[in-house]
């Protein structure tokens, strides 16, 4: 487990594609959060061989650069409480930008030792109503996760979170074939997974407030 040796800053999962350079977006990613957030202190998880293509430009982003094992897209996720240097963290989808500071919601997210996104919203700012793709969670009564951006802060009930998605993750055909209702998923995306922990969880994974959101 790496110490936590910072009050709190930001982390993305970076795994380069064949059809797309995770890293450019990361890139991106935190210099938005640095041009518009006070806590702006950045750290990405990379697998060895997207580690080697950040360029020293790059470098210059990332306030830490944390090497893990190469596994099937989403799979690392459940290693976020375990690989974030900091006590407490936004984790994030490194396709993101951030144009404007969110600094508040560090107080709001604080409620809560793990926080989901629950709602989205559409290009015009609305909250969006649609649930295409979310017939599943309706289905099994599911709590809606959003995994492009979370709150966690690092204690007990955390470990135990992400405990458990390394267990759906690993176990999912069980879910699959036995437990959901009408799931078509051959392997999981972490939106359902975090669903999944989230609704067997003890105490509420999200918050009563606008954020955390995004579009």
């Amino acid at each position: 487990m790496k110490d936590k040796v910072e009050p709190q800053g930001w982390l993305t999962f970076v795994q380069n594609s064949n059809t797309t350079n995770y890293v450019k977006l990361a890139y991106l990613l935190a210099l938005s959060v640095k041009s518009t957030c006070k806590h702006n202190r950045f750290a990405i998880a990379v697998d060895p061989e997207t580690e080697e293509s950040i360029t020293n430009k790059q470098r210059k982003a990332f306030d830490y650069i944390i090497t893990i094992p190469k596994d099937k897209p989403f799979y690392n996720e459940w290693r976020a409480w375990e690989v974030t240097p900091f006590k407490e963290t936004f984790k994030v989808e490194s396709d993101m930008l951030i144009p404007r500071s969110i600094d508040h919601w560090w107080h709001g997210c604080r409620l809560q030792d793990v926080v989901l996104t629950t709602q989205v919203r559409n290009y015009q700012g609305q909250i969006s109503k649609s649930k295409y793709y979310r017939k599943l969670h309706e289905d099994n009564f599911l709590v809606t996760a959003y995994n492009g951006f979370m709150y966690f802060r690092h204690c007990e009930p955390v470990v135990a979170f992400f405990r458990n998605a390394k267990m759906v993750f690993e176990n999912f055909s069980i879910y699959r074939d036995r437990i959901l209702v009408g799931c078509s998923y051959d392997t999981p995306d972490t939106d359902v997974v975090y669903s999944i922990v989230a609704t067997q969880s003890k105490t509420p994974c999200y918050i009563p407030l606008s954020y955390p959101t995004f579009t």
